[in-house]
């Protein structure tokens, strides 16, 4: 008899073990200066009555007093407090209701920055999702980042990577997938730098006073120069300089 109950508790334990209860911190986008929305997601294959995390964020990110639960919650209560320069983020339902749904957006936080750009990354620390049993049933969380895009950005330095996109803003994590294109928008005494790759264009320094060169510029590293080549397609001129140009 005492086999079998042993049995009946491990097989329990190996079934619970396949469900998946887990948070996910949406990664996001805004413009400089726009206030930043944070969504938390919870995907359960269990029913979850409460959840309760901390936030690890920049510190130029201030939490603005606004946050919200979504449609998932029934009559649940949502708490935000700082502790020790750390967010503390906590719902639960006094009748022990579970949020509906197995997947889809938790809860909404707002923030405001001071940061002009960048890619930051947003981490959750310690996350809980309870049960009825307030037993801790997380399986996993994924944490997120936060881009901040610069749109009026205007060097002195411009990026150029191959991978970049010449739609994007030219600053070090939004780079150029040109260098013409950041040439074409650089002024006199700007630089524009190619990240390591190989770029397959012709090169017109259209008279500007600018240097254009490698990621040596900045790291001081020389492997940077056989790592970043121009392929002109086999023309006499892969770079053509019209008047007195820096290079």
């Amino acid at each position: 008899m005492k086999y079998f109950k042993y049995f009946l508790v491990v097989g329990f334990l190996i079934t619970a073990s396949r469900a998946e209860n887990r948070l996910v911190v949406n990664d996001t986008t805004v413009s400089s200066g726009d206030t930043v929305w944070v969504t938390i997601d919870m995907e359960n294959d269990d029913e979850v009555v409460s959840f309760q995390f901390d936030l690890e964020l920049p510190e130029s990110l201030i939490y603005s007093g606004v946050s919200e639960l979504s449609d998932r919650a029934v009559d649940h209560e949502l708490y935000v407090s700082i502790i020790d320069g750390v967010l503390r983020v906590m719902a639960l339902s006094s009748t022990l209701e579970a949020f509906t749904d197995n997947a889809g957006t938790l809860v909404i936080l707002g923030f405001t920055s001071s940061l002009e750009h960048g890619i930051f990354d947003v981490s959750l620390i310690n996350p809980i999702l309870g049960n009825y049993n307030s037993e801790n049933i997380l399986t996993g969380y994924v944490n997120g980042t936060i881009t901040i895009v610069q749109i009026d950005y205007s060097g002195p330095i411009w990026y150029i990577s191959n991978t970049g996109s010449d739609s994007n803003y030219g600053y070090e994590e939004s780079p150029f997938a040109t260098i013409q294109h950041g040439i074409n928008l650089s002024a006199n005494g700007d630089t524009v730098i190619a990240l390591p790759g190989l770029y397959y264009e012709n090169v017109d320094y259209s008279g500007k006073n600018i240097v254009v060169g490698s990621l040596l510029l900045t790291s001081g590293d020389t492997t940077h120069i056989n790592q970043t080549i121009i392929d002109g397609g086999g023309l006499v001129s892969t770079v053509s300089f019209i008047n007195v140009e820096s290079d």
